[in-house]
């Protein structure tokens, strides 16, 4: 066997994470002969899972390569077991997908460096943001590509299916503009802010009357780790209700909650919506499988340029709203929020916009991720300090972005992520 891919046959409860490892499984078996494939089950976190018995398997195996699809469990027991035990000669190609959740296991992360170091090692990240992220981590950046999380354009298209009548069930009119969001309900999503922006450009008549927005998902507890901010179950949402009750029911008549939506239905609420509309600062959004699968179905869109939303500036029909960091956290100007909804038109511009979304495909993402793969070999020369000096912190049991005395987001916060933010604008603290 020359390939192995690393990840949990048992799918994740984050929706979109399973979405992506099925849709990177399918480059893979484009790009190798699937008889080279050698599928390793990699989950620790099973009562009963035997970390030895996975060794063993691909050492007997030696494989050319070591694909880490999944992003758990965290690779550092793994990657450290396989080394610990194998020959010093065996020295395969390893590849790490990147997810958001990179930037909280610093720990794990460190652990691997003496495992890697020397090998050839290539890490491969969702957007342009989150490359110069990592790069901030990686002694030697040439091993870190962007690869996009890929869309599978057989189950997202232009073409109809008639499954549902979206308007029809809503019980509102064929002529109604709509606005879609679909996604969790965290705290940096911001869809307290997405209501309330949409809600007061209803009454200040800046939106027609016929203009509805549509919320797939439900209200999480994430809170925001990094600011020292943890919610209660239902905390977040009390604090929703509290500004969605002020204001009158013939306007709030105009917001429909689906709850969350079947992935199969996910396409009939894309076709039918003009608009798909996310204010998100969340600090992994690495990526956005949301937003390429809604493009994939032609959807104009108005997003924050936070992190990798920033990779989806493919065409006119996408407009970003700026975004910085603050000692709060990040935020986004919701000044030209309210702007970018006063401008909102039907969409009759479906065809243009699929095409563009098309260097997310699936067809495409094999194509790059061939021509990475048959680079030369990149030489793993170790952490950088600034990344060592984080896992340390945390190792200690510190706060890695927030500083407690000032109860505000510290220096590290802003050099990290800087890459996430427009920073060409102040936010009011």
């Amino acid at each position: 066997m020359e390939n192995a891919l690393i990840y949990a046959f048992k799918e994740s409860n984050w929706f979109s994470c399973t979405k992506i490892v099925g849709n990177l499984l399918k480059c893979y078996e484009e790009i190798f002969d699937k008889e080279t494939l050698l599928r390793v089950d990699y989950n620790f976190e099973e009562e009963f899972y035997d970390l030895g018995k996975t060794v063993n398997e691909i050492l007997e195996k030696k494989p050319k390569r070591i694909i880490f699809v999944d992003h758990r469990p965290n690779p550092r027991m793994l990657v450290k077991a396989i080394f610990d035990k194998a020959p010093d000669n065996y020295r395969p190609e390893i590849i790490f997908h990147i997810y958001g959740d990179f930037t909280i296991h610093w720990r794990d992360w460190a652990i691997m460096e003496s495992s890697l170091n020397n090998k050839n090692v290539k890490f491969f990240c969702a957007s342009d943001s989150q490359v110069e992220l990592v790069k901030k981590f990686i002694d030697n950046e040439d091993a870190v590509y962007k690869v996009p999380f890929p869309v599978d354009y057989s189950e997202f298209n232009l073409e109809k299916n008639n499954k549902k009548n979206i308007k029809k069930d809503l019980g509102i009119g064929d002529d109604s503009l709509l606005l879609t969001y679909t996604g969790r309900f965290s705290l940096h999503k911001n869809i307290t802010e997405l209501v309330d922006t949409f809600l007061q450009a209803l009454k200040n008549n800046a939106l027609k009357s016929n203009t509805h927005l549509l919320l797939a998902g439900n209200f999480d507890n994430v809170g925001f780790m990094f600011g020292d901010i943890y919610h209660h179950e239902g905390e977040l949402f009390r604090e929703f209700d509290k500004m969605f009750q002020k204001y009158p029911d013939k306007l709030k008549r105009n917001i429909h909650f689906l709850g969350n939506v079947n992935n199969n239905e996910l396409k009939d609420y894309y076709l039918e919506s003009d608009y798909f509309i996310s204010l998100s600062t969340y600090h992994d959004e690495d990526y956005g499988m949301s937003v390429a699968e809604a493009g994939a179905c032609g959807c104009k869109m108005i997003l924050t340029d936070w992190a990798g939303y920033k990779s989806f500036n493919l065409n006119k029909y996408i407009e970003l709203i700026p975004t910085s960091l603050t000692e709060l956290g990040p935020s986004f100007d919701k000044n030209k929020a309210e702007l970018s909804l006063r401008n909102i038109s039907v969409n009759s511009q479906r065809e243009i916009i699929s095409e563009s979304f098309k260097v997310k495909s699936v067809e495409t993402v094999t194509q790059e991720m061939t021509s990475f793969i048959n680079e030369e070999e990149k030489n793993f020369k170790g952490f950088t300090e600034l990344f060592l000096k984080l896992a340390r912190r945390s190792q200690n049991g510190k706060k890695i972005f927030y500083d407690e005395m000032n109860r505000q987001m510290n220096a590290e916060y802003m050099e990290v992520y800087e890459s996430y933010a427009t920073g060409n604008w102040k936010a009011l603290k």
